[in-house]
């Protein structure tokens, strides 16, 4: 009942009653007044007309008292008349709900007399001694004169105020039910057209409701043509246009969203107060780091390099840029500051990943440096054994022999280094062209076994070669997977040689679902978890365990086997635990023109 009466239908209804029921009041209140006046002005009229009529009777017929009396019988209803002669003889009627007692009379005629008009209408209030209370008359009075003109009588014609009354009871009455209908056809009508009204404007609340949910397709009814209905079309416009500007605003949003997820930096937006209000993926992956971390000792959601550079970005309202190390990973860190919508700066945070970046700049520093060693190397040893010979310091023909070998041996060297170089330039830019053959493996790692063998009894290593399929034929460049080969075994030979135990190199092949694969297996020192992810760079070389042998090569040929193997649409992968051996792993597809996707990252 109380929801009824605070909306806006119970509301209009309560309004309409209200309204009605004031107008209906004053209404009846002025009718009964009016009715009240008007009943004692004809009471009055009809008073004074009786009165007139009593006189010009008892002037016609002074002498005949029974036709005096049949007139006064003759007198409207509770009308009551008193004709007083000269000789005092009264002659009175009166009706019987108001029979007026002898002291009445007397005193009724004190009122009247010493009135000098002709007529007269007043009202008098006379106090009934039987019943104990005043009764109000509405008197007419007159005189007239005897046949002789020389003595007066005097009528008095009157009425009780309570008869005169009695017809405006009943009217009143009669008003009172006018007056409750008419209140209850107003609650009624009331109720029916604020509920008329007010439908359209819950209908537009209901479609308020379903807009606010998301709905924008609702419609309000337009069944009319006054102001509602110009509401209604306002409304339906408004949710047309509503629905325009959100799907504009969820386009920019998604738009943002996919430039924010595309980026390859973290983007992250903070609030004065400090709280994370947005953030991308990339920046995910920087906080994840963060949390792992074995420096976040308090488990804080951000590196504190990063909390400050914020509050002093807000303090100062400047740009701020920071550099993070979170364990192995370096990060570079732009703060900026924006405003919201309601005005308050926020800071936006944008981090890129620079750990590949350092790392480059470092191989870069490296290679500058290994370059400049490996050709200072030979060129120092070329120098020097050239300015023996020219100096006289080899004096026997032996000497100069043996110092020629080794200027010729340096500058082969040098020549290997400059055409290795060369070649891994030219593969990791893309221009590798391959001489494609069918023809087997086996063989060619039979060739390479074979030129090993006497290094490999001298240095105490078993070389075993186990192929799955012997007759495998593949399509390959004979002359770049002989360089993959001897790289790789070259190696494997290197690192098991001299060891205590017997060092062994195995090579084994065979075929999944979809690659053929060959492993070249040693059981040399093995390479550490920090060195496995850069043994195919250019120039690096693993941990000084793997560095203690006398023959120590460029550092550039696992990057040519790398690119060889990739040109020929396949893979290569080491897995290795740090003093238990090495495998290298070359997957090639089964195809000649392989329909996988591969990788050339993945190891």
């Amino acid at each position: 009942m109380k929801q009824f009466f605070i909306s806006v239908v119970g509301k209009l209804w309560v309004t309409i009653i209200l309204l009605s029921t004031i107008g209906l009041t004053i209404i009846v209140l002025l009718l009964i007044q009016i009715f009240i006046q008007s009943n004692l002005k004809d009471n009055k009229q009809l008073l004074q007309q009786t009165t007139t009529q009593i006189v010009q009777m008892v002037d016609k017929h002074y002498d005949n008292k029974a036709i005096q009396t049949q007139a006064l019988d003759m007198l409207p209803k509770n009308m009551n008349a008193l004709i007083v002669f000269p000789d005092e003889k009264e002659l009175f009627h009166s009706a019987n709900e108001h029979a007026l007692s002898t002291k009445m009379l007397e005193k009724l005629r004190e009122e009247i007399k010493g009135n000098s008009n002709k007529t007269n209408f007043q009202k008098i209030e006379l106090q009934d001694e039987q019943r104990g209370e005043k009764i109000s008359l509405y008197v007419s009075s007159a005189w007239f004169e005897s046949p002789n003109g020389k003595s007066k009588g005097d009528i008095y014609v009157f009425k009780s105020n309570q008869d005169i009354y009695k017809s405006v009871v009943t009217m009143s009455q009669t008003v009172a039910v006018f007056y409750f209908l008419s209140i209850i056809a107003v609650t009624v009508f009331a109720l029916f057209l604020s509920t008329r009204i007010a439908a359209p404007i819950r209908a537009m609340r209901n479609a308020a409701s379903q807009i606010a949910s998301g709905d924008f397709d609702i419609k309000v009814q337009i069944v009319s043509n006054d102001e509602i209905a110009d509401l209604g079309r306002s409304f339906n416009r408004m949710g047309r246009d509503l629905k325009a500007n959100i799907q504009t605003i969820e386009a920019e949003k998604d738009q943002l969203s996919g430039l924010l997820g595309a980026m390859a930096d973290g983007v992250i937006r903070f609030s004065r107060e400090g709280k994370m209000m947005l953030k991308n993926p990339p920046a995910d992956i920087f906080l994840s780091k963060w949390q792992a971390s074995t420096d976040n000792l308090d488990k804080s959601a951000i590196p504190p390099v990063l909390a400050d550079a914020i509050q002093e970005a807000l303090a100062s309202q400047s740009t701020q840029e920071v550099e993070i190390d979170i364990d192995n990973y370096s990060y570079a860190a732009v703060l900026t500051l924006i405003r919201d919508e309601s005005g308050e700066l926020n800071v936006i945070v944008i981090t890129r990943d620079y750990t590949e970046l350092k790392r480059m700049i470092k191989m870069r520093i490296d290679f500058i440096s290994n370059v400049s060693h490996e050709l200072k190397t030979p060129l120092s040893m070329m120098t020097g054994y050239s300015e023996a010979i020219i100096d006289g310091v080899a004096e026997s023909k032996e000497e100069i022999i043996e110092f020629s070998t080794i200027i010729n041996e340096e500058a082969n060297r040098l020549a290997r280094l400059v055409n290795d170089l060369l070649d891994v330039t030219r593969m990791e830019s893309g221009f590798v062209d391959l001489n494609l053959n069918f023809q087997e493996l086996r063989p060619l790692v039979e060739k390479v076994l074979y030129n090993y063998e006497n290094f490999a009894m001298e240095h105490k290593v078993e070389m075993i070669s186990e192929f799955e399929t012997a007759d495998f034929v593949y399509n390959f460049d004979a002359d770049r997977m002989h360089q993959v080969f001897v790289n790789l075994i070259s190696n494997a030979l290197r690192y098991a040689s001299d060891l205590e135990h017997g060092g062994q190199v195995t090579i084994k092949q065979y075929v999944t679902d979809y690659f053929v694969v060959l492993d070249i297996i040693d059981n040399g020192p093995g390479i550490t978890a920090e060195d496995l992810p850069y043994v195919f760079d250019r120039f690096y070389k693993a941990d000084k365990a793997r560095k203690r042998h006398k023959t120590v090569g460029t550092g550039i040929g696992l990057a040519i086997v790398k690119s060889i193997i990739e040109a020929h649409n396949g893979r290569i992968s080491v897995l290795s635990n740090y003093g238990e051996g090495t495998t290298f792993r070359i997957e090639l597809p089964l195809l000649a023109k392989s329909t996988l996707t591969i990788d050339k990252g993945e190891k």
